[in-house]
């Protein structure tokens, strides 16, 4: 087993890809340059097994990489991505207009085989009938710059062949190796051999590796997520490293993969702070990420400094822009001897929700949730007091929601009315808790800590449509402030004895269309 299936299974049970960029992993550990070399040396063997399967061109193959789930064991692997064999032919054929990193992760792999060849089809056949330098470097610049340094070595592999005599022995050698290399068995026959390269022929040697692998794609992949980089034996300064790096990229493709279920992203953040609490307020940890500095085609990008600090704020901002997002954990016991579909499931039935004479936040109602949407202290205060009065209530936001969700409700649900911006959480001891997580549900606006409301479900229905001055003073309803250690109180309340069953009542009120099931359609199998 990995080390990264010890730390990853309970953070990520599920199968959620994320993007992991070679450039920002090597940047990361101390021996970058071990860290290089051992990915180098995992996609040297990659190219020699397209090599197998037909001519490569000697293309650019990117190391775009990806953490892979097995479907039996849940175990975690880094792997090549399928977006490094996407990106390959993208670039190499200049296709415009395409979303590359988000596709791979909205296609199955026979869906990404067929989508690559629709879209490679009709730059192969241009590809192919080009015949001069600018007609190369107008349509397909990355392979022009290819051609430039092939010729470039050709030049001066004719250069050493003309000369080989007034070589040592040893160089030589070199030179005929590398004669192999390039496409010539016999030096003695250079007059004869068409040489350097001409552009028609290069191109249409070029139209042939890429064809390679548009013919090939589901053994690629298969050969990709079957042979992980070894990234074991990694000091514990580095392990923290790739976790932060790791609890950024889910962070990102939650915010970015608009196609995609975020929750399926969150689960990993949401345990990363879970187990780290106190990482929240850590700068001292820090990585940099987007770094680009490719000499060779023109392209520098200045990278950004991230520390756990950075990704719990723009974490919690996320959170309060979508609270309909639960933020789900899960237990070594949960998860043991669970396949990738067996845990699909638990994820699934862990995020059901019912409607009642509630309604459930819609997704992206509040999209435009920012930090300032904190309500304001009133009275005459400094900036300074204000940011550090949002910066609480949105501290209380995140503490709500991971006590809560943590806490495994079978429902949740959102109020109207008396109750608007009240979130409630229905607990398998009949316990319904009732938490006000927004002052206005319309513009966001986070919710001061006002009064828990607890009860019975037995109660819920007729208790909830009561007016708050009426609930306040019924027996059948219990109050907690948001003062002092008030998780502890919660947390009592939920780990109560069983006073009734929520389900038949629930059962009943379905049967009755006054309440609802909502249960998410099973995921596809992502790669």
């Amino acid at each position: 087993m990995s080390i990264l299936t010890d730390d990853m299974k309970k953070k990520v049970p599920i199968s959620a890809p994320v993007i992991l960029l070679a450039a920002d992993i090597v940047s990361l550990f101390n021996n970058s340059e071990e860290i290089q070399n051992m990915i180098s040396a995992a996609h040297k063997n990659l190219l020699e097994y397209i090599a197998t399967l037909g001519p490569t061109g000697n293309l650019d193959f990117f190391q775009t990489m990806t953490v892979t789930t097995d479907e039996e064991t849940l175990e975690k692997q880094i792997v090549f991505s399928p977006s490094a064999l996407l990106n390959t032919i993208i670039t190499n054929l200049n296709i415009k207009d395409v979303d590359k990193d988000n596709v791979p992760h909205m296609l199955t792999v026979d869906d990404l085989e067929a989508y690559i060849k629709q879209i490679s089809k009709k730059p192969l056949q241009q590809l192919q009938a080009v015949k001069t330098e600018a007609e190369l470097q107008k349509k397909f610049p990355s392979l022009y710059i290819k051609y430039k340094e092939n010729h470039e070595a050709e030049e001066n592999l004719r250069f050493c062949i003309e000369n080989i005599n007034s070589f040592p022995a040893v160089q030589r050698a070199v030179i005929k190796s590398w004669a192999q290399q390039m496409g010539i068995g016999d030096i003695k026959n250079l007059k004869t051999t068409p040489f350097p390269t001409s552009i028609n022929k290069f191109a249409r040697n070029c139209a042939r590796a890429i064809e390679n692998l548009t013919n090939h794609v589901p053994e690629i992949i298969i050969y990709m997520n079957s042979h992980p980089i070894d990234f074991e034996g990694l000091s514990q300064t580095n392990k923290e490293k790739l976790d932060l790096y790791l609890a950024s990229q889910f962070l990102y493709a939650a915010q970015s993969y608009g196609n995609i279920d975020p929750q399926r992203f969150l689960i990993y953040v949401a345990n990363y702070f879970k187990e780290h609490p106190e990482k929240k307020q850590d700068t001292k940890l820090q990585i940099t990420v987007g770094s680009i500095n490719n000499e060779r085609m023109g392209i520098f990008q200045q990278g950004k400094v991230l520390t756990p600090k950075d990704i719990y704020e723009q974490y919690k901002t996320f959170l309060v822009s979508h609270p309909e997002i639960q933020l789900l954990t899960f237990t070594e016991d949960e998860l043991e001897g669970l396949t990738l579909e067996e845990a699909e499931e638990l994820v699934k039935n862990k995020i059901e929700t019912i409607q009642a004479n509630w309604k459930f936040l819609p997704a992206g109602g509040l999209e435009q949730m920012i930090l300032t949407a904190a309500q304001e202290p009133k009275g005459d205060v400094t900036e300074e007091e204000k940011k550090r009065h949002q910066e609480r209530l949105l501290d209380l936001f995140i503490e709500k929601k991971e006590l809560y969700e943590s806490s495994n409700p079978i429902a949740m649900i959102q109020g109207e009315d008396t109750f608007d911006g009240y979130i409630g959480f229905i607990y398998p001891n009949g316990k319904v808790i009732l938490d006000k997580f927004f002052e206005n549900v319309e513009n966001g606006r986070v919710a001061d800590g006002q009064a828990i409301y607890i009860m019975d479900f037995s109660d819920f229905v007729r208790l909830s449509v009561l007016p708050k001055r009426e609930l306040i003073i019924n027996p059948a309803c219990r109050r907690i402030i948001h003062a002092g250690d008030w998780q502890s109180r919660v947390q009592e309340e939920i780990n109560a004895p069983q006073r009734n069953q929520p389900e038949p009542i629930l059962q009943e009120l379905e049967g009755e269309r006054k309440v609802y099931k909502m249960t998410k359609p099973t995921s596809p199998q992502y790669f």
